[in-house]
């Protein structure tokens, strides 16, 4: 299904997506249309979200789309027509998440995050420079979920892209 839009200069994003290949991601090219993107990845419902991203809450709408070799869907984060995030659920990489933890080195942030209710310390590796997140598991051996943005420096990622996916759990005794 490759019906990458003459001279797409996030052509080999889309490329390294569905070869599910971030060992050597170096960010999504400032400026990838959603269109484009929506041309490569079938979307699951023609509907859009909304919400906000980052600690400033910055707002953006998204769509879920589907990726063959991806058990969970992906949720494409965009502002205007320009997508600011993608979201990998649960990704079944072709290769040892360890492989890619050594591979990519050393974050540069180690951020709390929760996995559905679940805190995991120090579980969100980000590289902002490479534009890449992995939320790992409690213990930082599995690979939970993939964000993908454009690089950025690590304030911008805080205020604008990361995503905050906690959910709360409410009492149904009060």
């Amino acid at each position: 299904m490759t019906r990458n839009q003459p001279n797409d200069p996030c052509a080999t994003a889309w490329q390294a997506i569905k070869a599910r290949e971030f060992r050597d991601w170096h960010g999504l090219p400032e400026g990838c249309a959603y269109e484009n993107f929506d041309s490569e990845f079938s979307r699951l419902r023609d509907e859009y979200g909304q919400g906000g991203l980052g600690r400033k809450y910055v707002p953006a709408r998204y769509r879920i789309h589907l990726a063959k070799g991806y058990d969970h869907h992906l949720k494409v984060w965009f502002r205007e027509e320009t997508i600011s995030l993608i979201e990998i659920a649960y990704p079944t990489l072709p290769y040892p998440a360890g492989e890619l933890l050594r591979r990519l080195g050393a974050p540069g942030l180690e951020l709390d995050y929760h996995l559905d209710i679940m805190p995991v310390t120090k579980g969100a590796w980000v590289y902002p420079s490479r534009g890449l997140a992995l939320f790992l598991d409690a213990g930082h051996g599995a690979v939970m979920s993939i964000a993908l943005f454009h690089p950025c420096d690590p304030a911008q990622y805080l205020d604008e892209i990361h995503p905050d996916n906690q959910v709360s759990e409410l009492s149904l005794h009060e």
